[in-house]
């Protein structure tokens, strides 16, 4: 018996990176192939330009001050630490996610769910602990050519022919018809679901609730 369960987040959200360090820890020894995770495009700022603001009069702007910005990285560093997260926020851009989640998804098309899991890993760590620009293909391809397995080369010609992008409009209707306005959000099958970057316990409690209405 197996089960899919749906991860709704966006490359540039620090919680779902952490979201997902938690569900890995929950699922820790399930039986093999008893749930797959599908990665699912979600936008925090859909209209953020293509090219990306610059970071620090966006956090400002969108946090209300400097001070209050530096607390939330703060805070946000802090718990990232019992996961083995390194947040370096003096680093961090403040790019368009759609050209990254439209990598995940020709990576996913190309070699399948565990390589686009892979990729997602390495864009977030890129973005959130190296300060990269998930915004420039030239960016993505040369993270891309670090994953093992994954043709880079490949990957970028499909994004400049706009591959991608229909999979990650469709993720973000799914999540409006859905009232999704913020992620992470893990959705199991009938639409159950739990929100927001919880600790594997909880994660885990949900997936064993999942697994045994699935029987």
């Amino acid at each position: 018996m197996s089960i899919e369960l749906e991860l709704f987040g966006d490359l540039v959200c620090p919680w779902c990176w952490l979201g997902k360090r938690r569900l890995d820890q929950a699922l820790e020894g399930l039986p093999k192939d008893s749930v797959t995770v599908k990665l699912r495009a979600f936008e925090l700022d859909p209209s953020m330009p293509e090219a990306g603001l610059d970071p620090v009069a966006f956090f400002e702007g969108k946090f209300g001050s400097p001070e209050r910005a530096q607390a939330i990285f703060a805070r946000v560093t802090q718990a990232g630490l019992a996961d083995g997260v390194k947040f370096d926020f003096s680093r961090i851009k403040a790019p368009s996610s759609r050209l990254g989640h439209r990598a995940i998804k020709v990576v996913e098309r190309a070699h399948g769910a565990a390589a686009a899991a892979a990729v997602q890993e390495r864009l977030v760590r890129g973005h959130f602990e190296e300060g990269e620009d998930l915004a420039q293909r030239a960016t993505l391809r040369r993270l891309l050519a670090e994953v093992p397995g994954v043709d880079a080369a490949a990957a970028d010609e499909a994004l400049g022919a706009g591959g991608g992008l229909d999979e990650v409009l469709a993720d973000e209707r799914k999540a409006a018809e859905l009232g999704i306005s913020g992620v992470p959000l893990f959705l199991g099958p009938g639409n159950l679901a739990v929100s927001g970057a919880q600790p594997p316990a909880v994660l885990r409690q949900f997936v064993e609730a999942l697994l045994a209405e699935a029987r």
